[in-house]
């Protein structure tokens, strides 16, 4: 692909803070018998930045990815993840 001037990369997001954590946190929070955001505050806890991440950060590698600067970065897998995997 490479000679197509087309480059592949991968992003592996970590927990992202969108609506879906919302319903997650209600959920489950409920079925464990959990007060509201005590499931999202333990998720978060658990990660080495200690958050969340956000569609701004994942977004930002993305377009990092597609433009000029990432020319030569082929065929890599980019963990934005707050820390939880470290390769």
């Amino acid at each position: 692909m490479i000679h197509h001037g087309i480059n592949v990369n991968a992003i592996a997001p970590g927990v992202v803070d969108t609506p879906m954590w919302d319903v997650v946190d209600a959920k489950l929070g409920a079925a464990e018998g959990l007060a509201p955001g005590e499931v999202k505050r333990r998720v978060a806890a658990a990660v080495p930045a200690g958050r969340f991440g956000t569609p701004s950060e994942q977004a930002a590698m993305a377009a990092f990815l597609a433009g000029p600067d990432a020319g030569y970065i082929v065929a890599q897998c980019y963990n934005v993840d707050g820390g939880n995997v470290m390769s």
